[in-house]
């Protein structure tokens, strides 16, 4: 119930706030309930994910940093040392990672929608992908996310210098981050399609690679590099079960509503090759999802998964009432069910304070 409360006390929040057009700084002290909130909600997770113990040790100074020197994680390494070194240990790390996801999130949703439309960036953020709830499982992974998502946008607004030290920044928070550079040219190349048939044919795509058995061919490509060397030593590769594909897959109808019925092609640039980034992010969601260990690396892309189906709210709200209400329900009882009735692991909240 945690979850939910803070879904529907915040989206009531920013649909207020967002009739208020504001300066950026004004906007975040306006944000500062909602932003202290989260941090306190996500922040606080106990016993989140299977490496929460492992990574308590290594906050409170128990356990060392080589590992991830010798891996190049050298922010994240910087960042615990920081946090150290100012009298920050343990789950005190986890907030202040959380309070940095915020406020990345909150400066990227203002590049992609309005204020007025933040509160529906919001609701697919927290109903649809899964960073809310997961950020704490893969701690390092979503961090590195959200500098690879604004890196996008950079690369979109020509400031290619900025977009690399993001993309830098997020190779130095986990290394396998690194391959997420051939992520960008694709998206560099094709962000100007033009045809919705290509789009479609995108997303068939991602569901065909999804359901195609490919573990032994998956597996010996993997063996070839030591981005998640730990996960193979563990035996942490197995293939995803049907149930959290069909979480997935029940979008994709509305991933191909959302081609025919957003006009993506009459929007500004920016905004066009988001639409489509968003589709072509979706797609390789999709395709990740046969193995655990390239699932893990499809989290990367959940953050921009989430355009299409922001701007086919946006546009149905003006469009139609029906429509726009019967989708939103749609992704609140998606949320709902995954929170209570089949609520486990990471969907079940466990406060650090309470314990």
């Amino acid at each position: 119930m945690v979850y939910l409360f803070f879904l529907f006390y915040s989206q009531v929040y920013f649909y207020f706030l967002g009739k208020y057009s504001t300066k950026l700084y004004k906007y975040y002290l306006l944000l500062t309930p909602i932003i202290l909130l989260w941090v306190i909600i996500i922040g606080g997770q106990y016993n989140v994910g299977t490496d929460y113990f492992s990574y308590m040790k290594l906050f409170v100074g128990r356990e060392s940093l080589s590992r991830y020197i010798d891996n190049g994680e050298l922010l994240f390494v910087f960042l615990i040392r920081f946090c150290h070194n100012i009298g920050i240990y343990g789950q005190g790390i986890l907030l202040v990672i959380v309070f940095i996801e915020v406020i990345l999130y909150f400066y990227i949703s203002q590049l992609i929608v309005s204020n007025k439309n933040i509160w529906v960036l919001f609701v697919v953020y927290i109903c649809f992908s899964t960073i809310f709830n997961n950020q704490m499982n893969g701690i390092r992974q979503y961090f590195a996310m959200y500098f690879f998502t604004l890196s996008v946008l950079k690369m979109l607004n020509r400031n290619y210098v900025v977009m690399s030290l993001l993309m830098l920044a997020s190779v130095l928070i986990h290394k396998s981050a690194l391959l997420l550079s051939l992520f960008l040219l694709l998206f560099f190349f094709l962000k100007n399609i033009r045809t919705s048939k290509i789009l479609y044919l995108i997303i068939i795509i991602g569901v065909i690679i999804s359901a195609v058995p490919l573990y032994n061919s998956f597996i010996g490509f993997i063996m070839e590099y030591s981005f998640y060397d730990g996960y193979i030593e563990n035996g942490y590769i197995q293939e995803v079960g049907i149930n959290d594909k069909l979480i997935k897959y029940a979008f994709v109808p509305v991933f191909m509503y959302s081609i025919r019925k957003v006009k993506f092609l009459d929007f500004p640039c920016f905004h066009r090759y988001l639409f489509i980034i968003g589709i072509i992010s979706f797609s390789v969601r999709l395709m990740a999802l046969n193995l655990s260990l390239t699932n893990r690396f499809g989290m990367y892309f959940e953050f921009l998964m989430c355009i299409p189906l922001v701007y086919l709210i946006i546009a149905l709200k003006r469009q139609s009432t029906f429509k726009f209400l019967s989708l939103l329900l749609f992704i609140y009882m998606v949320y709902t069910l995954k929170v209570t009735f089949f609520a486990k692991g990471e969907y079940l909240y466990d406060s650090y304070f309470f314990n």
